[in-house]
C-alpha cells in the first residue's frame, strides 16, 4: 500500500523529516504520535505533494508506484487522501457546489449526474449527524471545530465511494481528526472510520496526541515521531507506555 524509504523533506531552509521509513499494508490502521513540532503534519503534507515541502532524498511508493513527482490531484485520483488538522474556509462557495465539483474531478467524469452526487452526499451527512441544511452553507464558514472535522470525513467518504473498483487500494491520513470534537462526536467519527475501513478495506494513518479517539479506534501499529524521525514503533502496549511516562522516555 504505502512504503516510505529514507525520506528527507525540507521546507524553506529547515529539514523537517530525516531518513524516515514507514510501511502501511492494505487495510491497516497505523497511529503516528509525537510531541508538538515533531514533523507529523509535515509528513502528511509531503505525502500529499504540498509544493512547499521539497523532497531532498528518499522515495514515497504508493500502490507500487513512486509518487514523489506527482501532483496532489494525481495522488488523490490514486486514492490518497488527507483530512486537514485545520480545514480551510471558503467564503462564497457552498458545501454542495464544492463537493459536486470535487467528485467530478476525482473521477475525471464531468458528466457525473448531480442527482447521483446529491444522494451520496446526503447519505454521508446522515452518517455523521450533519443536517442537509449544511449543503447550503459556505464551506467551513461559521462551522464549529467539530463540524469542520466531520466535513473532512464527508469529503473522504464521498470520494472513496466514487473511486472506480480498479483503485481499491486506498489510504486516508487523518491529521488530528478528533480535535474540536466532544465525546459523542468522537464516537460518531470513530464509527464512520470503522465502516470505511471495513467496507472499503481502506488503510488509515491516524495522527493523534493520545486523545480519546484511541479508546474507540484500535490500530495495527503505533509509531512515535520525534525531530523528524520515527524513533520507536510497536504495538498497543507502546501507547500505554507513552500515557504513563510521556514522550521523553521513548
Amino acid at each position: 500500500m504505502l512504503k516510505i524509504e529514507n525520506l528527507s523533506v525540507k521546507i524553506e531552509d529547515r529539514l523537517v523529516l530525516q531518513n524516515l521509513n514507514l510501511n502501511i499494508g492494505p487495510g491497516q490502521i497505523h497511529y503516528l504520535l509525537g510531541p508538538n513540532g515533531a514533523g507529523k503534519s509535515s509528513l502528511s503534507f509531503a505525502l500529499l505533494g504540498h509544493p512547499d515541502y521539497e523532497i531532498k532524498r528518499g522515495k514515497i511508493i504508493f500502490n507500487k508506484k513512486i509518487i514523489n513527482k506527482l501532483s496532489p490531484e494525481e495522488r488523490a485520483r490514486m486514492g490518497l487522501f488527507l483530512a486537514f488538522q485545520n480545514p480551510i474556509e471558503f467564503e462564497g462557495v457552498n458545501v454542495f457546489s464544492f463537493l459536486k465539483e470535487a467528485a467530478r474531478n476525482i473521477t475525471d467524469k464531468e458528466d457525473l449526474e448531480t442527482a447521483e452526487i446529491l444522494k451520496k452526499v446526503i447519505s454521508c451527512l446522515r452518517k455523521l449527524n450533519l443536517s442537509e441544511a449544511t449543503l447550503e452553507r459556505y464551506l467551513n464558514i461559521g462551522f464549529s471545530g467539530g463540524e469542520k472535522k466531520k466535513m473532512e470525513l464527508v469529503q473522504i467518504a464521498l470520494f472513496l465511494s466514487f473511486l472506480p473498483k480498479s483503485k481499491k487500494m486506498k489510504l486516508v491520513i487523518l491529521d488530528e481528526i478528533d480535535s474540536g470534537l466532544d465525546v459523542d462526536g468522537i464516537k460518531i467519527v470513530s464509527r464512520v472510520i470503522k465502516n470505511l475501513h471495513r467496507e472499503g478495506k481502506t488503510s488509515f494513518l491516524v495522527i493523534s496526541h493520545l486523545s480519546k479517539i484511541i479508546n474507540y479506534l484500535k490500530g495495527d501499529k503505533v509509531h512515535v515521531l520525534k525531530d523528524g524521525k520515527i524513533v520507536k514503533s510497536g504495538n498497543w502496549n507502546l501507547i500505554k507506555k507513552i500515557e504513563k511516562y510521556g514522550f521523553q522516555e521513548i
